[in-house]
């Protein structure tokens, strides 16, 4: 019997956003979940918190998630899972349903080129 293993190579490509600044420019706390492509799946992080007028260096971003924990979400049509509840490091297969307790956000995606995004 031959048993074949895929994994997802935890290898970047060219494309992520390396070393993005965000910035909250609203007046309240935020909280932000951020993603980036691997070969065939993704890494989704979170939360990094950003009191307001705070700025913070990501790693890399393809996808950017963020709320306020009431009533203000910045979120695009790319659903990533998250852990709702408690800082998260999750590598998953694009289009993997998440697991429980993680549940779906809708990222969007980052320009390409873009070096810095400010919430407002």
């Amino acid at each position: 019997m031959i048993v074949a293993v895929c994994a997802l190579a935890s290898v970047r490509p060219a494309h992520a956003q390396a070393n993005l600044q965000v910035c909250n420019a609203s007046p309240a706390k935020i909280y932000v979940a951020y993603a980036f492509d691997l070969l065939g799946g993704y890494e989704a992080r979170g939360w990094r918190t950003l009191e307001a007028g705070a700025c913070a260096t990501l790693d890399a971003a393809d996808y950017l998630y963020a709320d306020d924990g009431a009533d203000r979400v910045w979120s695009g049509q790319t659903d990533l899972c998250v852990d709702p509840d408690k800082k998260f490091d999750l590598v998953l297969p694009f289009g993997d349903e998440c697991a429980t307790p993680d549940i779906d956000r809708g990222f969007f995606v980052v320009d390409d080129g873009r070096t810095k995004f400010t919430f407002r």
